[in-house]
């Protein structure tokens, strides 16, 4: 099973993509797909949660086509370390990634998206919305 997440800003920056078809591999179309419902805070159930073994994870899912991931990712980086977080960033364009993307049963279609544990949050934020988020997450660890 496999939950999709996204973000429905798009890059201001725009960079031309050689290979659009070894960039992005779709699932394959006969792998279930789970859609989960997430709570209007943007969260997973905590079943859902400690199943895909996120509970204890920072992750921000990226793309190197993807203007505001770009932007917002020192922003990211440097809220996480000054929490003492070492977070995951996974580049979703990146095929070598999707094993792993696939073993916490995310799948990504677009950027930046991040798991804060069991919150999702879908869309570049400014620093002190990482902050936040890693605050909430340190309360819960």
């Amino acid at each position: 099973m496999t939950l999709i997440v996204g973000c429905s800003k798009q890059a201001d920056v725009t960079q031309p993509v050689e290979n659009k078809e070894a960039a992005y591999e779709p699932a394959p179309p006969n792998e279930p797909v789970e859609i989960i419902t997430l709570t209007k805070e943007g969260r997973l159930s905590q079943g859902d949660c400690m199943k895909r073994k996120l509970n204890d994870k920072v992750i921000m899912l990226e793309s190197m086509f993807c203007g505001h991931c770009k932007a917002t990712m020192p922003d990211f980086i440097s809220a996480c370390e000054g929490k003492g977080i070492e977070p995951i960033v996974l580049d979703i364009a990146d095929n070598e990634v999707r094993s792993e993307m696939k073993s916490y049963g995310v799948q990504a279609q677009l950027t930046p998206t991040f798991i804060f544990g069991c919150h999702i949050v879908l869309g570049a934020q400014s620093k002190e919305t990482y902050l936040r988020l890693c605050d909430e997450f340190l309360a819960k660890q």
